[in-house]
């Protein structure tokens, strides 16, 4: 196995266990988790834009978003300015949730990093900002 089969490999076991370990706590899937995180941090958005963010179809985010209201962590509105689209808000219970979800991945990080020296975190911080980088621009190409 050569260096970059190696580092896939390590990094697919590395997200299978934090994806794991996030969603056991969780009664959402990471793609709602995603969508009250999107709403929670960037503020209201309709279906379209969350279709477009998650890169799935509209039909696809309709489902999540009516999984989401059903539970009551999004709420849909009309702005008063355009009656003609639906806006997602989330809702109390489901910034608590996202609340709940985000302390919940800080234990799982805490527990994967407890062996780090600082140094070592600045430089992993550095690489996992020029992958994330990296993606955006792909993304963008696409």
């Amino acid at each position: 196995m050569n260096r970059r089969e190696e580092l896939y490999s390590v990094m697919s076991d590395y997200v299978a266990k934090l994806v794991v370990g996030y969603a056991k706590m969780n009664e959402l899937s990471s793609s709602q988790l995603y969508i009250l995180k999107v709403l929670g941090t960037k503020g209201d958005k309709n279906c379209s834009e969350l279709a477009k963010l998650l890169d799935v179809s509209l039909p696809a985010v309709t489902s999540l978003v009516n999984k989401l209201v059903k539970k009551g962590y999004v709420r849909r509105h009309t702005p008063e300015n355009n009656r003609r689209v639906v806006m997602l808000q989330i809702s109390q219970p489901g910034l608590e949730m996202l609340r709940q979800s985000d302390a919940r991945f800080a234990e799982i990080m805490d527990e994967m990093l407890q062996d780090f020296p600082e140094e070592e975190l600045d430089v992993l911080l550095g690489y996992y900002k020029r992958m994330n980088g990296n993606m955006k621009i792909k993304q963008m190409q696409d």
